[in-house]
């Protein structure tokens, strides 16, 4: 390997350790700041290891500082470049592995070349023969390093937090919770650093129900912001569409929470506003409230390194509760491999998923696609139709290329469409379970919503609502 491309992945890992916490406790165990071929990245590194023992923030901030304190003023062009040279890695271990694997080939060369320039003599080569092979076995030895915690250290660790929701005295769910008490029942609260799908096919309420949440979520982060000082962290909601534009985004919300068909686009709507005033007026009001909700929407980017840039830079002045992806797949990364399947690709983007809810301490929420196997398991029939339904419903296998997925979400839910309800009269509206079929922190179960296709609304129902003979048209995404 060049000295060039070495020096490029030490940067990158570097740049890593400095903006994802969630790696640092890694890092700082398994490297040293001789494993670093530049000399300012060896420097940079042990004044991270200084701030680290002494529990301090490791930022590009206390870095600056440090490096002015101790006239290293020759390191700061070095660190100002690890700012630029930040991407999310889905390979972070990979580049540990690489730049630990360079560092015992430099110390082995070295090693070699001190024993073969050191003066022959005869009385102490034996001497130098057990040197070697200690220093030698020591090198080696670096390579298969791993970390042992024991069974006591993680009790009291257990027990601190057990003690914390004690002294809290409160009955409301830890995390991020969804407005639907049932679904919050199985999860108790979305917890931060967790990755949550839900699947299903196109057309079926999807980015609808996303939206849902959004708003409901949103609602909690502003009255918890009324509470909070100016020198505290707002909390804020992020929707990244990468299939709507903002306004249809809006337009829904705005459906939704006026229980109206908002659409501009359509005269009939014109001229109902201009008929029925006092329904404008709540509009307009119901638009007013919209507005000071603490979402904020990007519609113009679906490259991983991007979307975790810009989440990331947001993190940076605002407590992000949840981010929402609209849908997995569409996902792409810039610096991939070109020889990945889809499904290799696919499998990064969960991975990348998953480490950006870690870094960054909160929650994404992404929909995801399913296979097409799923049609079958939704009849698409009217209300009017008497036909007796054979449940099926979809599986964790039925994710669509996937398998990534399914493995590094918390949680993978599913919109399952069931029974219209009897005293329904027309097609509007849909009943759905809400499958839950891997909770990684809990139970897997399901949670019954009707959907109002006009207004893009979900809302709690229960089991008698339904009818058992009855089927319903999925709707439109």
């Amino acid at each position: 390997m060049a000295t060039l491309e070495i020096v490029q992945i030490e940067k990158e890992l570097l740049a890593t350790l400095l903006n994802d916490g969630s790696k640092l406790d890694l890092g700082i165990l398994k490297l040293q700041p001789i494993d670093f071929t530049h000399p300012h990245a060896r420097t940079i590194f042990t004044l991270m290891q200084d701030l680290y023992k002494n529990k301090k923030i490791i930022n590009q901030s206390t870095l600056t500082n440090l490096i002015t304190a101790k006239n290293l003023n020759e390191c700061q062009r070095f660190l100002d470049e690890l700012e630029l040279e930040y991407k999310i890695l889905t390979d972070f271990e990979q580049h540990l592995e690489l730049v630990k694997d360079y560092s015992r080939k430099r110390q082995f060369d070295a090693l070699m070349k001190k024993f073969i320039d050191n003066p022959y003599q005869l009385a102490k080569f034996d001497e130098d023969i057990v040197a070697f092979r200690n220093t030698f076995n020591d090198i080696a030895a670096a390579k298969n390093s791993h970390t042992v915690t024991p069974i006591a250290t993680v009790i009291e660790t257990v027990t601190q937090q057990e003690q914390s929701m004690l002294d809290k005295n409160n009955t409301n769910y830890e995390g991020v919770t969804t407005g639907y008490k049932e679904i919050d029942a199985i999860f108790h609260g979305f917890q931060p650093g967790t990755l949550h799908l839900l699947g299903a096919r196109p057309g079926q309420g999807k980015t609808a129900f996303a939206l849902n949440l959004l708003l409901n979520v949103a609602k909690t982060c502003y009255l918890n912001n009324l509470d909070k000082t100016n020198e505290d962290k707002q909390d804020v909601c992020l929707f990244f569409s990468l299939e709507m534009n903002n306004v249809e985004l809006a337009n829904r919300m705005i459906s939704r929470e006026c229980m109206v068909t908002y659409n501009l686009s359509n005269p009939n709507f014109i001229n109902f506003l201009r008929k029925n005033p006092d329904k404008a007026e709540v509009v307009q009001a119901q638009k007013i409230e919209i507005a000071h909700l603490p979402i904020n929407l990007v519609d113009n980017v679906n490259d991983l390194n991007q979307i975790f840039s810009i989440a990331r830079e947001l993190s940076a002045t605002k407590n992000i509760k949840l981010i929402i992806i609209d849908y997995a797949q569409k996902i792409n990364i810039g610096n991939l491999n070109k020889s990945f399947s889809r499904t290799q690709e696919v499998n990064q983007i969960a991975i990348g998923l998953k480490n950006m809810a870690k870094s960054l301490n909160t929650v994404i929420y992404a929909l995801a696609q399913v296979s097409r196997e799923v049609d079958q398991l939704n009849t698409r029939v009217g209300l009017n139709t008497a036909k007796i339904k054979t449940e099926n419903e979809p599986e964790l296998s039925h994710l669509r290329e996937s398998a990534g997925l399914e493995q590094e979400a918390d949680s993978v839910a599913f919109l399952h469409y069931i029974h219209a309800n009897e005293s329904e009269k027309d097609d509007h509206i849909a009943f759905v379970k809400y499958l839950v079929k891997k909770n990684r922190n809990g139970e897997v179960g399901f949670a019954y919503l009707s959907f109002d296709k006009r207004y893009s609304r979900f809302d709690t129902t229960s089991y008698q609502n339904y009818s058992l003979q009855k089927e319903v048209e999925a709707p439109h995404d």
